[in-house]
């Protein structure tokens, strides 16, 4: 099931959405994986089976999340889930890039909170959150999404603020395997920058 991806920044432009897909892939696997993250668009709902967004655009499409707050993102995540249950698993985990992401090749992902998955009917404002690089996204994404390691396993101990906020804590420092996929990733980024799709 797809991951949902939020554009909220203005200057967003259908070359540095394809960077932001490209960094995300799973660069692990030598060809980068298949598209996972679905770029959501319009307010009218996704579907549970919907695949990831297929790169490169060659035009954004219109987009009602511009400008958008994480708060009104969160809502929508929030509706979704409870609309559907756990048919629309993928409204647990969103990724939104913000202008401060595009800026800095950077993103926020949002984690349902453990109060959430316990009790569907209750009434929380607010998503666990984390600033992450985009080429750490993938895995970390991965990782939540068949609850193979938890949210805390990303913050190293941080007990977050009362907005919800942790700070990131890699675990990737000294990870060859994947240095090696960066690598890979940005020969692609170079032979798309040639080729004008990003």
């Amino acid at each position: 099931m797809a991951g949902l991806l939020f554009f909220t920044a203005y200057e967003a432009n259908h070359n540095n959405i394809n960077e932001a897909l490209l960094s995300m892939r799973d660069w692990d696997d030598s060809n980068g994986g298949p598209d996972v993250f679905k770029l959501v668009t319009d307010k009218s709902g996704i579907q549970p089976d919907e695949e990831g967004t297929p790169i490169p655009l060659d035009h954004l499409p219109q987009n009602a999340w511009t400008g958008a707050s994480l708060e009104v993102i969160e809502a929508y995540c929030l509706d979704l889930k409870r609309d559907n249950n756990d048919e629309q698993k993928s409204a647990g985990l969103s990724v939104v890039i913000d202008p401060e992401g595009l800026e800095n090749n950077n993103c926020v992902l949002a984690s349902m909170s453990d109060e959430f998955h316990e009790n569907p009917g209750a009434r929380r404002e607010r998503y666990d959150k984390i600033r992450v690089p985009w080429d750490d996204v993938y895995t970390i994404w991965c990782n939540l999404d068949i609850a193979n390691m938890n949210f805390e396993e990303f913050v190293g101990g941080d007990e977050g603020d009362e907005q919800g906020w942790f700070r990131y804590q890699s675990i990737f420092e000294g990870d060859d395997e994947h240095r090696e996929g960066l690598e890979r990733k940005d020969m692609k980024v170079e032979e798309w920058r040639r080729l004008g799709h990003v």
